[in-house]
């Protein structure tokens, strides 16, 4: 499916369509870290297309996107932080994330993090 999202914003809109999201979140959630991995670079992929991100906060995936900047591996977390910082454009993901605590986890990944987690 990474491949397919991140083809361009057609195949990513496909991949969200045919209900792709829901079991990446679910993988990124409770997979291991290898598809976990995978999950996430998909998930970021999906939500290039802002007509997707909408769906991040109505799939309740916000605290796992958080929860992979916590404890996921460095891809992981750099696709999260990226996934994250795509649907923050989206006003009441902006909420949702300030509610739900990921400003002190996004300044922790900012202060210790790579270069690839501090966009």
């Amino acid at each position: 499916m990474l491949v397919l999202a991140s083809e361009n914003d057609e195949s990513r809109k496909c991949v969200f369509v045919e209900g792709g999201l829901g079991p990446l979140l679910w993988i990124l959630d409770t997979g291991l870290m290898p598809m976990k991995e995978k999950a996430s670079a998909t998930v970021e992929a999906i939500t290039a297309n802002l007509e997707n991100s909408w769906a991040v906060s109505a799939y309740g995936s916000v605290s796992m996107l958080i929860k992979a900047c916590q404890f996921g591996s460095m891809v992981t977390q750099s696709h999260a932080v990226g996934a994250i910082w795509i649907v923050a454009y989206l006003e009441e993901i902006k909420n949702s994330l300030a509610k739900e605590g990921a400003v002190p986890v996004l300044i922790q990944l900012l202060v210790l993090g790579t270069s690839s987690t501090q966009i």
